[in-house]
C-alpha cells in the first residue's frame, strides 16, 4: 500500500466524545472527557503526514478532492464547534439522530 492512499479524518470537538457517549448510556456523569482544542495539521506533519484543518463539509470536500502527497499519508482536522451529544449505538432505550454532515448540510 502507498502511505499516499492513506486518509484519516479526526473530528475535532474538543472531547473525547465516545467515551463521554458511553458515559451518558449509563446515566454517569461525564468525567475527564473535555479537551483542549488540538491543532491536527501541524500534529500530523509533526509525524511525517500531511495535515490540513477543515471547518465545513466543503472544506472536507475539497481536502479530500485536493492533491496529495506521493509519499505521506493525509490527516484532515475536522473543526466542529460543539461535540455531538447523543446515545451510544446498541446502548438499551437509544437512538442515533443523523448530523447535519448527512443531511447534507454545508456546517457541520
Amino acid at each position: 500500500m502507498n502511505p499516499s492512499d492513506v486518509v484519516d479524518v479526526v473530528f475535532c470537538d474538543n472531547s473525547l466524545n465516545r467515551i463521554e457517549l458511553e458515559q451518558m448510556a449509563r446515566h454517569y456523569p461525564s468525567w475527564g472527557t473535555r479537551i483542549d482544542p488540538t491543532d491536527i495539521a501541524p500534529l500530523a506533519q509533526a509525524m511525517g503526514c500531511d495535515g490540513i484543518n477543515v471547518d465545513s463539509v466543503r472544506g472536507l470536500e475539497a481536502a479530500l478532492a485536493g492533491p496529495r502527497s506521493s509519499e505521506r499519508p493525509l490527516v484532515i482536522g475536522a473543526n466542529r464547534p460543539e461535540p455531538v451529544r447523543g446515545p451510544v449505538p446498541g446502548a438499551p432505550r437509544t437512538r442515533l439522530r443523523p448530523t447535519g454532515l448527512l443531511r447534507g448540510s454545508s456546517k457541520w
